[in-house]
């Protein structure tokens, strides 16, 4: 199983961001939610300033109905990002769905 080969080398590798970001994507595809954020939450330790993995972990956050949790991780990709405007799109409807209005229209303008 591809899932058990990543976690081998994840243990002996354990500060390659990469590795972490492909457990994430398998764990996902098994609907293991709660462990695909568990690895993408080890590629943001090793690599923190890498806004492609706090907008996947908000991704999963909102695949699992998470608002909150998404919109603060999609935050974080923003703040490092303020320009991008896929992550600013982002932010905008997780925080309309998270109920933060005033964040919301803050983003659209």
């Amino acid at each position: 199983e591809a899932i058990n080969i990543y976690e081998t080398w994840a243990a002996k590798n354990p500060t390659q961001a990469n590795v972490w970001i492909r457990i994430s994507q398998l764990e996902y595809k098994l609907k293991h939610i709660q462990k695909s954020i568990n690895a993408l939450q080890m590629a943001i330790k090793i690599e923190p300033n890498n806004a492609t993995y706090y907008k996947s972990l908000s991704e999963v956050y909102a695949g699992n109905n998470q608002a909150n949790d998404a919109l603060a991780a999609v935050i974080q990709a923003v703040k490092l990002e303020p320009n991008n405007i896929n992550y600013l799109k982002a932010q905008a409807i997780l925080a309309n769905w998270a109920n933060d209005k005033q964040l919301a229209q803050a983003t659209y303008q």
